[in-house]
């Protein structure tokens, strides 16, 4: 019976880590950088720019992991640099690049494991700005797994704010993400 109901119990399993990191929720950090640095630092690590405009600006890195000599884990790390202060997260234009991005990859060279790191510039954040950084995305579809954490770069105070916890991650590609930002931003 639990096979019936494995993909629902696996939605309440992320669901309740995300709302774990929730309750140990770590404070806003210090950033001295902005987009334009970030994205230097992403291209001295290896990243390579995938779409660019006067919006929005993405790049991507894919990593093969080897776990013993027959699991082999794809994963693509993709930044999103949001420029344009009225674009949502989650927009359609953002989704659609990203589709075209996988499709670069042949089929049996495509992830199995995507992170994705969405930095948002705000001259001040408000109370709105902060739950939409709070609607991060972690759970996985068969043999895929999808993460996503929204950044908001605050300039008028110069932190970051982002959900994360110091002491727990529902997943480890979670603490990758978060991993990933705090080197960034730093």
């Amino acid at each position: 019976i639990s096979l019936l109901f494995r993909t629902v119990l696996l939605g309440y399993k992320y669901m309740a880590g995300i709302a774990r990191v929730v309750l140990k929720q770590g404070k806003p950090i210090n950033f001295y950088n902005n987009l334009d640095s970030i994205e230097y630092k992403l291209i001295q690590k290896g990243y390579q720019k995938y779409a660019n405009n006067e919006n929005y600006q993405i790049l991507y890195y894919q990593e093969n992991i080897v776990k013993k000599k027959v699991f082999r884990t794809k994963r693509l790390y993709v930044v999103i640099l949001i420029k344009d202060q009225t674009i949502d997260f989650y927009d359609k234009n953002l989704h659609d690049e990203i589709t075209a991005l996988q499709e670069l990859f042949p089929k049996k060279e495509r992830a199995n494991q995507y992170l994705f790191n969405a930095f948002k510039s705000f001259n001040n954040i408000y109370q709105e700005d902060i739950k939409a950084l709070s609607e991060v995305v972690s759970y996985g579809a068969g043999k895929q797994f999808f993460t996503q954490i929204n950044i908001g770069l605050n300039k008028s105070d110069k932190k970051a704010y982002f959900l994360y916890s110091d002491d727990y991650y529902p997943s480890t590609s979670y603490k990758d993400c978060v991993e990933l930002i705090k080197t960034i931003i730093s």
